[in-house]
């Protein structure tokens, strides 16, 4: 995800999901394959070439971002900051990191600030590291859900498409009475209906798919 842009990884799954959702829509259409999605992480040896002998190791570089977003005394340097850090969580190398970190807890904390550029960056955050069982346990269990339901709401379409696919990651056996709502399906169910944008419409309906067909 880059500031000033708007761009989520999607996991394997989910990927396979939407290039479902786009034949059926006879859109574009686009290969993904497991090779492409690995060659966009990093595992300790492409991080020791990128970084150098001498270089940061990440969990100090994400630890210098949080200090940072910490002593941050104006709205700009926090949106950037944020942003960088949900560039970094899509990636698993740095999943056990933020959660050493606390960053997911710095994300959801974003969702509830007025400041809809920290919304954005912290519902983008949760959505690139959800797809992780680990962290989607911390989110549950940090009270993310409702917030995450209520980014569906937002003016700003990149904050809605970040939370159907956190939710398509997040639901599961032990939280779907919370997320399979009747509100929160009919809400999803629009965006599947939608012909305002093509992503609110393939997401939307990768969720149900999976979520709410075997339901019925």
């Amino acid at each position: 995800m880059a500031y000033g842009g708007g761009v989520f990884a999607i996991s394997y799954p989910l990927a396979k999901a939407l290039d479902k959702m786009q034949h059926r829509n006879r859109g574009p259409t686009h290969q993904i394959t497991r090779c492409a999605l690995a060659s966009m992480f990093t595992n300790n040896q492409r991080q020791e070439e990128r970084t150098g002998k001498y270089g940061t190791p990440r969990v100090q570089y994400l630890q210098e971002l949080v200090t940072q977003f910490q002593n941050a005394s104006n709205e700009e340097s926090k949106e950037k900051i944020v942003a960088n850090l949900a560039n970094f969580a899509y990636d698993p190398f740095n999943y056990t990191f933020l959660r050493q970190l606390n960053v997911l807890e710095l994300f959801l904390d974003c969702i509830t600030e007025p400041n809809e550029r920290l919304v954005e960056f912290g519902i983008g955050g949760i959505c690139n590291s959800c797809a992780d069982p680990a962290n989607a346990a911390v989110v549950t269990q940090c009270g993310g859900i409702p917030l995450v339901i209520q980014c569906l709401s937002s003016p700003v379409r990149n904050t809605v498409n970040y939370a159907l696919g956190a939710l398509y990651y997040l639901c599961n056996e032990l939280n779907k009475e919370d997320i399979l709502k009747p509100e929160v399906v009919d809400v999803i169910k629009r965006y599947a209906a939608s012909s305002i944008s093509v992503s609110f419409s393939n997401l939307a309906h990768a969720f149900l798919d999976k979520h709410v067909s075997e339901l019925n």
